[in-house]
């Protein structure tokens, strides 16, 4: 019976985490340098804890992020804040500035985590990241997410 309580807490709180968004998922920066930022919107009904923490990231041939250790010899990140709590069908501004220190094109992800759910005794909360993308190239910000996708071997249009 315990299981089933928690199936039905579980599914419940995966609606509830459904309805959170961030937005825009993309931003583009040229000159190695980029300021800007994103919303993270609490589409529910109960107050919404959010960290962000900010990473470096690759593209697989399959057009996927690998996450890695924000690399602090080549990128410099500055986060006007780090966390919020959102209140229930509010929003919060994440403001940043990202500065890429190769030549190379840098891609960080801001990963804001969002935490909803009850506090069980068994501890169960869900946290759901949606990742906020800068890819910033040294020369240009005109197509520079194009390029880089190129670059790892990402078939146009995926």
């Amino acid at each position: 019976m315990k299981i089933f309580w928690l199936l039905i807490l579980v599914l419940s709180s995966a609606v509830a985490a459904s309805a959170q968004t961030v937005g825009p998922l993309l931003a583009e920066g040229g000159k190695g340098r980029a300021r800007g930022e994103f919303v993270v919107t609490n589409n529910g009904v109960q107050p919404m804890v959010t960290t962000v923490q900010a990473m470096t990231f690759k593209l697989s041939p399959q057009g996927e992020s690998i996450f890695l250790p924000l690399d602090t010899n080549n990128v410099v990140v500055k986060l006007l804040e780090t966390s919020a709590k959102i209140g229930a069908k509010q929003n919060h501004v994440f403001a940043y500035e990202v500065q890429c220190m190769s030549q190379q094109p840098c891609l960080v992800a801001m990963l804001p985590r969002m935490v909803t759910g009850l506090h069980t005794s068994e501890g169960l909360q869900i946290g759901i990241i949606v990742p906020h993308s800068i890819y910033l190239c040294a020369d240009r910000a005109k197509d520079c997410r194009k390029r880089v996708r190129l670059a790892a071997g990402v078939p146009a249009g995926q």
